[in-house]
Parts: C-alpha cells; sequence; structure tokens
C-alpha cells in the first residue's frame, strides 16, 4: 500500500473515531437531561400526592382519641383514613393515567406496608424492592445507557411523611425505564440522524483534504520510487580495463 493511501485511511480514521466519541458524548448528554427532566416531573408528581395524603390523615384522624402508647391502633386509622380519601385515591388514579413515565404509585406505612397502590395486588404486602431514581442521577454515561436502553427495570422516588422526626407514611411513584425510553427515543432518532449526517460530512472533507494536503507527499514518493528503482549506468566502462 502506498505512503499517500495509509495516510488518507489514518486520517479518515481518525476523524471517525473523534466523531464516533463526540456522537455518543452527546447522546448520553442527550439522555441524562431526559431522565433528569423525568426526575423533576416526578417528583413534583410525588409531592402532589403527598399533599393529598395529608390532607386525608387531617380529615381521617380529626377528632380522633389515639393512645400514644399503641402505635398499631395509629397505624389502624392512618390506614383507613388513607383508603377511604376519595379526593386521595382521585390523585392516584390521575396520576398514573396521565403521567408519561409514571408505572405506579404505592403509599406505604410505618412499617413498610402498602396501603394504597395503583395496583391492587400490592395492597397489604410489603413494598415492592426497587432501586432509588437517584441511582440513575449519579450514573455514568455507559451505565445510564445500560440502565434506560436494556431490559426494563422499576425506580422509585420515595417521598416521606414523617411525624416525631420518623417515617410515618412514605409515597412511592415508580419509574419505569421502559417509559423512559420511549420519552428518549424521539430525541435519539432526530440526534441519530444530525449525527450520522455531520458524521458523513467530517468523513468526506477529511478524504478531500488530505489528499489535497499530501500531494506533495505523492511527489516526493514518485521520485523516492524513481530513485530506488533500477536505472541505466550514467558512465561508460573505461576500454583500457
Amino acid at each position: 500500500m502506498r505512503l499517500k493511501t495509509k495516510l488518507v485511511l489514518a486520517i479518515t480514521a481518525l476523524v471517525f473515531l473523534i466523531s464516533g466519541i463526540i456522537s455518543l458524548v452527546y447522546v448520553s448528554q442527550l439522555l441524562h437531561s431526559t431522565v433528569h427532566q423525568s426526575y423533576i416531573t416526578n417528583r413534583m408528581v410525588a409531592n402532589q400526592v403527598v399533599f393529598a395524603v395529608r390532607n386525608a390523615l387531617e380529615d381521617g384522624l380529626a377528632n380522633r382519641t389515639i393512645d400514644p402508647n399503641n402505635p398499631g391502633e395509629l397505624r389502624t386509622l392512618a390506614t383507613h383514613a388513607v383508603r377511604s380519601s376519595a379526593t386521595l385515591q382521585a390523585v392516584v388514579k390521575s396520576v398514573n393515567l396521565y403521567s408519561d413515565t409514571v408505572y405506579d404509585v404505592n403509599i406505604a406505612d410505618s412499617q413498610a406496608i402498602t396501603i394504597l397502590s395503583t395496583n391492587p395486588d400490592n395492597e397489604d404486602k410489603p413494598l415492592p424492592a426497587r432501586r432509588e431514581y437517584s441511582d440513575l442521577l449519579s450514573a455514568t454515561p455507559i451505565q445510564l445507557i445500560s440502565e434506560v436502553l436494556g431490559p426494563p427495570a422499576v425506580f422509585d422516588i420515595g417521598v416521606p411523611i414523617e411525624r416525631n422526626g420518623q417515617p410515618f407514611i412514605t409515597v412511592n411513584v415508580g419509574i419505569r425505564t421502559t417509559l423512559l425510553k420511549e420519552q428518549y427515543l424521539p430525541y435519539m432518532h432526530r440526534a441519530r440522524d444530525l449525527m450520522g449526517l455531520v458524521l458523513a460530512a467530517a468523513l468526506v472533507a477529511a478524504f478531500l483534504l488530505s489528499n489535497i494536503a499530501l500531494r506533495p507527499l505523492q511527489l516526493i514518493s514518485r521520485q523516492l520510487d524513481t530513485f530506488n528503482a533500477p536505472g541505466e549506468l550514467l558512465y561508460e566502462e573505461d576500454p583500457a580495463r
């Protein structure tokens, strides 16, 4: 392979590598932005449910005499107040219906037992074991791409309601990665088309510019080939020898 061809291929490959790295960084930043925006939105959703839970507890426990030495009685009354609040149930159902990335909503007591859920099968059972959504926020670009675009998983955004400095009721909003992916893919497709166009243009420009820039090397290479080629005798042999 000629020297010029090797240099052109090397420059083109370098441009391809740099463009690919830039594309990966851009895609990962776009995904991180989607995940972060989903966190902000669904954290607000969780706070709205917390507000509805507080109102349900205030209405359900009003004018109730509770034995401070009987925490089980308080949990029972709180469970009844939460489950009997039509307003709270409407809020929870609306969140699950109209949020783009919410998979479910679970409200648990101080013993981590689900007392109200958008999935009735979860009620009176321990909260589903899930990772915190903050794991996605702190993930590296490769980990984030693997989590969101990989096998389906559910991450929780949990907001506690405290009593005497201890968690009393916890609102858990579950975010499913497949729903995050659906939010992300339209941006990904546009980014893919744009980066593909930029990459193709960069490769063509690198090939053309390298040909122009390396044209003098082609002349030098030809001269070297001429010097290295077997030449004719430049002098006549002495007849007397």
